[in-house]
């Protein structure tokens, strides 16, 4: 059934499950299984959750049926609710130490979203503890000292990752912006160098290194990079911003309002905040 469902088949895979309902050893985790496809492929909200909750009133510590609804929590923004799912998940994983784990996870993940990063980084611990091998819970201390401003800890802990995981493109690009905070830009241009090569169309990579090799004093590699960003993305706001940048260490100030002006039409102070528009009152005519 998980195979019908990753094939895009959902709805073969729902009837695939129901047939499954009628036995007892597999119900309550064939109707969470069924409630994933409806909430997440075939955007059936009302009868996703519908199935939850029955599973939940019939079983309140049924694993699978919490972590499906503390997820579709997530995706739709209801952080509360689903801190509250996965506080339960927690109890429900039992001495579990891989259900602990993915609980420990999952909680941690959304208590960084709420921006409490002391609390993620005890809930991460927690997982470690119970899978100290487990790369997620070590991304995640990573992100939550970031955020913290510990950067040189993050780094330390995303550069042993990538030992393990030198094709993830996660691990890479959070590695890039921390060396980029601590203005190892050598670093962080090969961080983005190993994206692009993965994937020639991360056109969020090609806007990072330019900015990095801005900064080594290489305008001409920077506006390379800068071109092809735009090329792939032409809305990306981030990179018209960059652009002017460069237009503006090569001594082209017209040039450079004109990506800044780029940047404002395509929405850089609703995602970004106010630096272009301080850059452009700041340089431009």
């Amino acid at each position: 059934m998980i195979e019908l469902a990753n094939s895009g088949k959902s709805k073969k895979a729902v009837k695939a499950l129901e047939a499954l309902e009628s036995d007892s050893a597999w119900r309550l985790e064939a109707r969470a299984v069924k409630a994933n496809i409806l909430l997440v492929q075939l955007d059936d909200a009302e009868s996703g959750m519908a199935i939850l909750q029955e599973n939940l009133v019939e079983a309140p510590q049924h694993f699978s049926s919490l972590e499906v609804r503390g997820r579709y929590y997530l995706e739709i923004l209801e952080i509360a609710r689903a801190e509250a799912d996965f506080r339960s998940l927690v109890r429900a994983a039992g001495t579990s130490d891989s259900l602990l784990s993915k609980a420990y996870l999952a909680l941690g993940n959304t208590l960084v979203m709420q921006q409490r990063f002391e609390e993620a980084l005890e809930t991460y611990q927690l997982g470690l503890e119970v899978d100290s091998g487990a790369p997620g819970h070590r991304m995640g201390m990573a992100n939550a000292l970031g955020d913290l401003g510990r950067d040189e800890e993050a780094i330390q802990i995303l550069e042993s990752v990538r030992e393990e995981l030198p094709d993830q493109m996660e691990v890479m690009n959070n590695l890039g912006f921390l060396y980029m905070g601590v203005e190892r830009y050598e670093e962080a241009a090969a961080a983005f160098d190993r994206i692009i090569a993965l994937d020639p169309e991360a056109a969020f990579s090609w806007s990072n290194r330019a900015y990095a090799k801005l900064q080594l004093g290489d305008p001409d590699a920077a506006l390379e990079d800068i071109q092809q960003s735009i090329k792939l993305m032409p809305s990306n706001s981030w990179a018209h911003r960059n652009l002017g940048l460069i237009r503006q260490a090569m001594g082209q100030p017209d040039a450079a309002c004109d990506a800044w002006r780029d940047a404002r039409s395509w929405g850089f102070e609703r995602m970004y905040g106010p630096e272009v528009e301080k850059l452009i009152r700041e340089n431009c005519r």
